[in-house]
């Protein structure tokens, strides 16, 4: 893995001391939001660049790809994962998981997703 371009001290420097961050809370518009969301959205960033995947609870997926293709690839292996998950889950004697499923992704296509689908 490549160096980070910034680390988390520096953002933090940045988002604080320069852009002045926590005065937008003071906004109407940014109200509902704290110190916890800015940090929350600090860790998915940094999470995200070691990941190609995230589940954001209540939100959805976040997939990034060196290309849009693949960032779309990784989307719908992530989607159809996660519909299996819910399948095991739904008939209370899963076998797999959408751990294992993942783990079974460098053997699968492109077209696998597609035409099997």
């Amino acid at each position: 893995m490549s160096a980070p371009i910034l680390n988390r001290c520096d953002i933090e420097f940045f988002l604080d001391e320069m852009f002045d961050v926590e005065s937008l809370t003071n906004r109407e518009k940014y109200q509902d939001h704290d110190r916890t969301t800015i940090n929350g959205a600090i860790d998915t960033a940094q999470s995200i660049t070691d990941n190609k995947a995230e589940i954001l609870q209540n939100h959805g997926l976040l997939t990034v790809g060196e290309t849009v293709e693949s960032a779309v690839w990784w989307f719908i292996a992530m989607e159809r994962c996660c519909q299996v998950q819910l399948l095991a889950q739904a008939a209370k004697t899963p076998k797999l998981t959408c751990l294992s499923a993942l783990r079974m992704l460098p053997y699968i296509t492109f077209e696998t997703l597609v035409l099997k689908g």
